[in-house]
């Protein structure tokens, strides 16, 4: 009877292994926050990666993850995202506040997917803005400066989040740009002030005040100040605010929502 009880129990335990999917890229919660599964990151890289993804993760009270992977498992980018945030339990607190970067250098797709209050601090032009500033390092081939790329932006995120603000990139002006602006703006001032400068030949200095002096002009033999009234003008500040978070939503395998957003290079 004992043994039939065994057997039974070991039957049962076989048949649930069968159906779990051995080659999911699924982690635990407390797995270091960036993972290099195409191995396209050197030793130092990824250290210095995790620390500031763990730093990042503090500040923000979002849960930031990296990962590399050859293999969506069949799956689009948005789904693969999706599994590997909800099955491994990543996100902080009890909506799972964070984020995670896939990216996969065999296909040259990328995807960010958001979930709890990164869905709010991440907007669908804030993921486009960011993708357009990692895309030159994949093209590249530069993994290690586009996830520093991504890890500054993600910075710059959390930081408008907590100021009320909707984060949606900066329009960043090319380096090549300054000095030829800073060239071009002396030589128009320079040109300005010589045109003033040729219409003042007629003028004269004059070493005596008084031939300055117009002796029919109007004079005042008494000056005061009276205070009459005052007005006051009250106008609204302008609220940075697009009518909403800004971020569309999807619901992944697990039933969980989540923003996010993608593309290729």
């Amino acid at each position: 009877m004992n043994k039939k009880i065994f057997f039974s129990i070991i039957l049962a335990i076989s048949i649930m292994i069968s159906f779990v999917p051995v080659n999911a890229e699924y982690y635990k919660s407390d797995s270091p926050r960036v993972i290099d599964n195409s191995n396209v990151l050197s030793g130092y890289d990824k250290r210095e990666l995790i620390k500031k993804a763990d730093e990042l993760s503090r500040k923000g009270n979002m849960d930031v993850r990296i990962m590399t992977t050859d293999d969506f498992e069949g799956k689009s980018p948005e789904e693969f995202a999706d599994d590997v945030f909800d099955y491994s339990g990543y996100g902080i607190g009890d909506n799972h506040s964070g984020l995670i970067l896939v990216v996969n250098p065999v296909e040259h797709k990328w995807h960010i997917s958001t979930s709890g209050d990164s869905i709010k601090a991440f907007t669908d032009k804030g993921i486009d803005y960011i993708g357009k500033q990692i895309k030159p390092y994949f093209v590249d081939e530069d993994y290690g400066g586009a996830f520093k790329e991504f890890l500054k932006l993600t910075d710059d995120a959390f930081t408008s989040y907590q100021k009320g603000r909707t984060y949606k990139g900066s329009k960043k002006v090319p380096s090549h740009w300054i000095p030829v602006s800073i060239i071009l703006g002396f030589l128009i001032a320079r040109y300005i002030v010589m045109r003033m400068r040729s219409k003042l030949n007629s003028v004269r200095e004059d070493v005596y005040a008084y031939n300055y002096m117009n002796t029919e002009s109007l004079s005042f033999s008494d000056a005061s100040d009276r205070f009459l009234y005052s007005t006051i003008s009250v106008a609204p500040l302008p609220r940075d605010d697009d009518g909403g978070s800004g971020s569309t939503t999807h619901q992944s395998s697990s039933g969980n929502t989540h923003g996010g957003g993608g593309g290729s290079w």
